[in-house]
């Protein structure tokens, strides 16, 4: 779909400006652009890395999202590298369902998850969400899905903050939808690509920091594609409890093998060198 909206915008000859796709207008920071990862090469770039990721750069996001996302449980069994956020929620889309297992998607939402979804033999259920939550979003936010709950729903897809909305629910509300998940036996499936980005007075929370028993029925998915504009090196990572990142280890193997050295390296200095970088891109946004 948004290779054709590119297609339609260069025949009209005219400026165009593509507001649909989570691209940047900001370079990323210095210490992971091309020109620097040339001067400064990591070891052996053309050879295989590790399928599940660099241990440098696994121990690295651990400690990342210990630090910035209260998941305090998480070391580097519990980290998995992706190519991107999309490739991430699909690995955990074919680890958590069987065919004709439903997923409940609050509408409306980023395009992509429901073709993941049916991919992986699930069926997408989009249930009108976030035009009709409340300005206090644990309000009503267990409410506007209920409706939608079968007995074949077996996981609840989250984005917050949301894509196309840019909402960001609050704790309250997260606990309320954790409470509804632990109550039917549901997976929560997190896509938290947007996270630096939640403007409007709430901040971002994981759902999987709220406790033992919510971070054990969540996967946890992110990309450096939205938070250090890196989207065409694909690079992403999931957390999860290690028993169910196994499974979805060999689920990489088996696409991706691994992802390149190179982009991983480039994410290890994007962790490392980006702060400062992070602090002007909110304001610029």
């Amino acid at each position: 779909m948004f290779a054709r909206l590119i297609e339609l915008m260069d025949r009209i000859g005219q400026p165009a400006y593509p507001l649909h796709i989570g691209d940047t207008c900001l370079d990323p920071p210095l210490a992971c652009r091309l020109e620097s990862l040339a001067q400064e090469p990591p070891p052996r770039p053309y050879a295989y890395s590790h399928p599940f990721g660099s241990p440098a750069l696994r121990e690295a996001l651990a400690e990342k999202v210990r630090r910035d996302n209260g998941l305090h449980w998480a070391d580097g069994d519990c980290v998995q590298i992706t190519c991107g956020a999309t490739h991430a929620l699909s690995v955990t889309c074919q680890a958590l369902l069987a065919p004709g297992d439903e997923v409940i998607i609050p509408a409306p939402h980023w395009p992509l998850i429901r073709g993941i979804v049916t991919a992986a033999g699930g069926t997408p259920v989009q249930a009108p969400f976030w035009p009709d939550l409340a300005d206090d979003s644990a309000e009503n936010c267990v409410e506007l899905l209920r409706p939608f709950l079968t007995d074949r729903t077996v996981a609840l897809y989250l984005n917050t903050p949301n894509n196309p909305t840019g909402r960001c629910l609050s704790r309250a509300a997260l606990g309320r939808l954790a409470d509804f998940a632990e109550a039917h036996d549901l997976w929560i499936i997190s896509d938290e690509a947007y996270e630096h980005y939640a403007f409007g007075g709430v901040p971002h929370v994981s759902v999987a920091s709220l406790s033992e028993a919510t971070a054990a029925r969540t996967v946890s998915c992110w990309t450096l594609s939205k938070a250090y504009a890196l989207a065409g090196y694909r690079a992403g990572y999931l957390c999860a409890p290690p028993d169910l990142v196994a499974r979805i280890r060999r689920l990489c193997n088996h696409s991706v093998y691994s992802v390149a050295g190179v982009v991983q390296e480039a994410t290890l200095r994007a962790l490392r060198h980006g702060d400062e970088w992070l602090v002007r891109a909110k304001a610029a946004y």
